[in-house]
């Protein structure tokens, strides 16, 4: 599934993902983590930064309801800033902690919202009101919605932005490093990620794709899409002191993560 087409590609619907889905994620995923804690590796905790009041529009790409609801282009540095309030590692903490029969959002998100129930969505006036929800778990319901079958993120296109953001769950096996940028809390040098931590997930992530080949599931190949016009969006990865991302170019960021599947982000790792 494309999570979403770049630039022009109209209005999409947000929609949960499979039930089936998501039960066989969450196993996956916390046989990955018994795995790793049998090997030393122990995982980093769920952190508790909050969507906070600034961001909370951003969650509206979790929407699931019609009526022309989800994300607008003037709210899509909102979305992005709840990704980058945490790390890969607390994404991973905050799917972990839910369970797969976490229900939808029938009420304003809080607190104690999981992941799951994020992905699963709600109305917009529901997903919005996340101020005091946890990022991590808000970033680990868009990580699940975005790689998950029948998955789709809401998002309006009316001005010809692509407002979409995308799946994160790759950041999941970051490793140790620090979120891509604190939103709000000033410039922030660029810091590549430690060399054993970039080793032990590439090498965790290729014993997954083996036991999933052995049970007979073929992962996705990597595509062929390229950056082109979006690329002042690969600022974002810069390592070099006052340089970065500008706030005007966060649609680019954006933009270049709604190319390409989950699956075919994994197969480019």
């Amino acid at each position: 599934m494309k999570v979403a087409e770049v630039k022009g590609s109209g209005d999409q619907q947000g929609a949960k993902p499979d039930d089936d889905a998501i039960k066989t994620a969450l196993a996956a995923l916390k046989k990955i983590k018994e795995v790793a804690e049998k090997q030393g590796i122990n995982l980093a905790e769920a952190s508790s930064a909050k969507v906070g009041s600034d961001n909370k529009e951003g969650a509206k790409i979790l929407a699931t309801e019609s009526d022309d609801k989800g994300l607008e282009a003037a709210d899509a540095s909102k979305a992005l800033a709840i990704l980058t309030k945490v790390t890969g590692e607390e994404t991973l903490a905050a799917v972990l902690a839910s369970k797969d029969n976490d229900a939808e959002l029938s009420s304003d998100a809080t607190a104690g919202t999981t992941a799951v129930s994020f992905a699963l969505g709600g109305t917009e006036n529901n997903v919005k009101e996340a101020e005091a929800a946890k990022a991590g778990a808000a970033t680990g319901g868009i990580a699940l919605r975005s790689l998950l079958k029948s998955g789709k993120l809401a998002h309006k296109n009316g001005t010809g932005d692509n407002t979409a953001v995308t799946e994160e769950l790759s950041r999941a096996f970051e490793g140790g490093s620090e979120s891509v940028a604190e939103v709000g809390s000033g410039a922030q040098q660029g810091a590549k990620p430690d060399d054993g931590a970039i080793k032990a997930a590439v090498a965790a992530l290729n014993k997954i794709k083996e036991v999933a080949e052995k049970q007979g599931i073929k992962l996705a190949t990597e595509s062929g899409a390229t950056v082109e016009t979006d690329k002042e969006g690969a600022k974002i990865l810069a390592t070099e002191s006052n340089k970065g991302l500008e706030a005007g170019d966060a649609s680019k960021a954006l933009a270049i993560l709604t190319k390409v599947t989950g699956e075919e982000t994994l197969a480019a790792v």
